[in-house]
């Protein structure tokens, strides 16, 4: 079961930033940095409890290849 993902304003501009990081050093770079971020968020999406439970109710991802942790919560929310 695929689970709706909601990403945070402030990730979302510290995402750009890391895109536009990698860019200046290759352009390749950033492509794979974005592979690597949508690989590990499709990964969280499909098995979110697999990751470690760090703190609170906020569990982390790695990213393999580049020094990020993406921090996420599960949340059931019945409507």
């Amino acid at each position: 079961m695929n689970y709706k993902t909601v990403i945070l304003p402030e990730a979302k501009i510290e995402f750009k930033e890391a895109i536009a990081y990698y860019k200046n050093i290759n352009p390749k770079l950033s492509g794979r940095f974005y592979g690597s971020v949508t690989e590990s968020l499709n990964s969280i999406k499909s098995e979110p409890l697999r990751c470690q439970l760090r703190y609170d109710n906020v569990r982390i991802k790695m990213l393999k290849t580049f020094p990020y942790l993406i921090h996420y919560s599960v949340m059931n929310l019945k409507l």
